[in-house]
């Protein structure tokens, strides 16, 4: 029982320290007009060369099509990607 409330503790620790990653990360990056999100997006961005469908980028990053969609949307209108 003892090994069980531990994994579970550390579970929610780990997930706590994901969103204060993703929270500092967007502090950082709001100057910008970026977030954590988007960040992410312009990085597998980058790491493309021939170009990328919308469907395949959103499947590397585990979002929706509607979501990656409107990423893209918000990156383009700022100037950060055509």
């Amino acid at each position: 029982m003892a090994h069980y409330i531990r994994a579970a503790e550390i579970g929610v620790e780990a997930t706590l320290l994901g969103r204060r990653w993703r929270r500092r990360i967007d502090d950082r990056l709001r100057a910008s007009g970026l977030t954590h999100a988007r960040w992410q997006v312009l990085l597998s961005l980058s790491r493309v060369e021939d170009g990328v469908r919308q469907r395949e980028l959103a499947d590397r990053l585990g979002v929706g099509g509607p979501t990656i969609g409107r990423h893209l949307e918000e990156l383009e209108r700022l100037g950060l990607i055509e």
